[in-house]
């Protein structure tokens, strides 16, 4: 009984029934609802032919003659009708004398009409002795009820039709699941015949029978499958060995990578890790082991935060006593989190020899400059015409070498690690107001025009009021230094709990190719204009460091000859800020 010949007939079988079953339940049901909302609509359709005449008779209080006219009409239209008024008292019927009926106020059908606007009820009457269906329509004219108009039938004729329908129903039926039987016989008998002569072919093919013959049949898909068991297995084979070949070539590969590199999968566990991991982690056999029992919880959180954001994310920790630069990729498909480690201890130590180097070295030259550009002055004092072209030329040059002492000062104080901002609250506008009166003379002196759009209802701000004077003062600096014709504007507007600061000249601009590069330190686009000016170099490079350390960001647009725009978006609310590590 176990054959696939017996658990497909079984199963039309079963379908065959169900399926008779389901229609034969629910058809007479349907076809009786359908055959009331037909008779419904008709009767409806009568009650509003006869209301207005109704209505007449009742506005004249002409009821007996109302009651003879609804008996008339009740004999031509088969119907019952009947007239209550909105109290319940029955004014007319077409079967019955109305003093002798009971009040019909209680009656379902009456009921829903003066509330709905239609009344319909099947149920059976106790006046009559039988099943009927009801309609019932109030009579209203300018918002007055009169009355209710109702019309019924008798049921007895739906049910004989349906009794007939149901006998004959249940002898197609019964016709119809001989013949289902007969038909899945024959596609069960067709199917299994051909798979009994594959399983057979297979069972030699399992034991190794090179000897073998297929029978002629008609089935095409299966014979083909039959056929071509050898060339799947062949296939079978070279794709095994073609994944395994690239299973260990992405095994080289791996072991090959000397970053720790690991995956992760929905769960936060690991599905693949390289030898470098293994060694980071300092145990071995690490396939689906929580992340949080190799490393610390804070990587943890550092995770969760990448799964929401769904990007590609990274990130400077500090783990097992190490700097690692960690680069966090999500794989959208599997919903797999790719991590690769990257040992920078080294580099981040010389990265601060370096800032070492530099903040001692501008620490030694400060003294030295600042003596000598007092001696330089007081030769000015005493000197020939000749030499005071030659000291100018010396002072010009320790005031750009003070220049950049001080700010190679202030960028080193911004990169320590336990810099704290000095939170307090400012003005924006005031601020923005009282620099610009710095660089007024200079504007005056280029004619250039100054546009302000600062106003007075802005958010007082939780900053480091001297790191934002100084990054206004850079800002300024650089559009009064590099614009020779046209005008500077400064706008600040609140925004969604930020403060968004627009800094724009109409200047020599900056090439497309330089923009990114604009913020490091040292970097200058036109260096014999720098010179002349008296750039540094340094100025965008403290802007930047001021507006990560309040958390905010800066964004630069700029054509060549046309001007350029900076935005500084800072938050108004401080949260702790700290330097960046």
């Amino acid at each position: 009984m176990n054959s696939i010949f017996y658990k497909v007939f079984s199963r039309y079988v079963i379908i065959i029934l169900i399926l008779t079953f389901v229609i034969f339940l629910f058809s007479f049901s349907i076809i009786k609802n359908n055959h009331i909302d037909t008779l419904s609509d008709s009767l409806k359709n009568l009650a509003i032919s006869i209301e207005d005449r109704v209505l007449d008779f009742i506005k004249s209080s002409q009821y007996d003659e109302l009651d003879s006219f609804v008996k008339e009409k009740g004999k031509n239209i088969n119907a019952r009708i009947t007239v209550i008024r909105t109290d319940g008292i029955v004014l007319a019927d077409s079967e019955t004398d109305p003093q002798t009926m009971a009040n019909h106020g209680d009656r379902p059908e009456i009921i829903q009409s003066l509330q709905d606007g239609l009344g319909k009820s099947v149920r059976f009457s106790s006046t009559i002795q039988a099943e009927m269906m009801y309609i019932a329509l109030p009579i209203i004219e300018d918002d007055r009820t009169y009355g209710v108009l109702r019309l019924s039938i008798f049921l007895k004729e739906i049910n004989i039709l349906l009794n007939t329908l149901r006998t004959r129903f249940m002898a197609i039926s019964v016709i119809f699941i001989i013949i289902s039987l007969v038909i899945a016989f024959y596609f069960s008998n067709n199917l299994s015949k051909p798979i009994k002569e594959l399983v057979a072919t297979s069972r030699k093919i399992a034991e190794e029978t090179l000897d073998i013959t297929y029978k002629e049949n008609p089935q095409n898909e299966i014979k083909f499958l039959a056929n071509n068991f050898d060339e799947m297995a062949a296939q079978i084979t070279r794709l095994f060995a073609k994944t395994n070949r690239q299973k260990e070539e992405l095994r080289a590969v791996l072991s090959t990578i000397q970053e720790a590199l690991v995956v992760l999968n929905p769960d936060n566990k690991i599905s693949l890790y390289n030898e470098s991991f293994a060694r980071l982690a300092g145990r071995e056999n690490l396939k689906n082991v929580p992340i949080q029992d190799v490393i610390p919880h804070g990587f943890t959180e550092l995770l969760s935060q990448v799964n929401q954001q769904n990007q590609y994310y990274t990130k400077e920790l500090d783990l097992m006593g190490q700097t690692y630069l960690c680069s966090f990729n999500c794989l959208k498909t599997r919903r797999e989190v790719v991590i690769l480690l990257h040992n920078v201890t080294e580099l981040k130590t010389l990265r601060q020899m370096k800032r070492d180097f530099i903040a001692n070295v501008s620490h030694e030259l400060r003294t030295p400059l600042t003596s000598i550009k007092g001696f330089i002055e007081t030769l000015l004092e005493d000197s020939n015409e000749e030499k005071t072209h030659y000291l100018n030329i010396i002072k010009r040059n320790t005031d750009r070498l003070i220049n950049i002492v001080e700010d190679l000062l202030i960028l080193s104080e911004l990169e320590k690690r336990d810099f704290t901002l000095k939170i307090s609250a400012v003005r924006p506008s005031e601020l923005i107001r009282n620099i610009v009166q710095i660089f007024r003379p200079k504007m005056e002196e280029k004619n250039l025009e100054l546009y302000l759009e600062l106003p007075d209802n802005l958010p007082v701000m939780e900053a480091d009021e001297f790191k934002l004077e100084q990054l206004f003062v850079n800002l300024i600096d650089n559009a009064v230094k590099y614009t020779e014709a046209g005008s500077i504007s400064i706008k600040a507007e609140a925004s969604a709990g930020n403060i968004v600061f627009t800094v724009s000249d109409t200047g020599i601009g900056i090439p497309k190719n330089d923009l990114s590069r604009i913020f490091e330190r040292f970097y200058v686009v036109d260096k014999s204009r720098s010179r002349r000016v008296g750039g540094t170099g340094l100025g965008l490079s403290i802007v930047k460091h001021i507006v990560l350390l309040h958390h905010g960001h800066i964004d630069v647009e700029s054509m060549k000859k046309k001007g350029t725009t900076f935005q500084i978006v800072l938050p108004a609310k401080s949260d702790n800020r700290t330097a960046l590590s």
